[in-house]
């Protein structure tokens, strides 16, 4: 059933997103305690790099469930394509923000290179776009209500 393979697509984008919102937010609210348990306060210059990274995990979830989904549907072709652009991506952004960033630059190049792959691509490559239909769906609370009620 069409309608009930998108639905479930969907609650899985849902429960992605909501879940890795959470996680981002207590890297960001917690990323200070975090670095002070684990590595001590001379190390407390990476706080903004963990809180960048932080939000890193919202695009790599939306990429993992954005990969069942092209199992599912055979599109495995469609995966080089993906991976290439965001290598390549990935590579001039750090090109340009570590020289003028550091450690900051680099975590800000990995968050929009997972942006521009597991988000922005799936508009740009038409095989994908039904799919992003189903990842904006996944915004949708109800879902996640229904995930709760079961």
């Amino acid at each position: 059933n069409i309608n009930d393979y998108e639905k479930n697509i969907s609650r899985l984008y849902c429960f992605g997103h909501y879940m890795s919102l959470a996680q981002a937010v207590g890297f960001s609210i917690f990323a200070p305690l975090v670095i002070r348990i684990l590595y001590g306060t001379e190390f407390l210059p990476s706080v903004p790099v963990l809180a960048i990274l932080g939000f890193y995990i919202v695009f790599s979830y939306m990429g993992s469930a954005r990969n069942i989904w092209i199992l599912a549907e055979g599109r495995q072709s469609i995966l080089w394509k993906i991976n290439l652009a965001g290598a390549v991506m990935n590579i001039a952004i750090n090109a340009v923000l570590i020289p003028m960033w550091g450690a900051i630059g680099a975590a800000t190049a990995t968050l929009v290179t997972q942006m521009f792959t597991n988000f922005i691509l799936g508009f740009i490559i038409k095989p994908l776009r039904a799919n992003n239909k189903l990842l904006l769906k996944g915004f949708n609370p109800k879902y996640l209500l229904d995930l709760v009620k079961r």
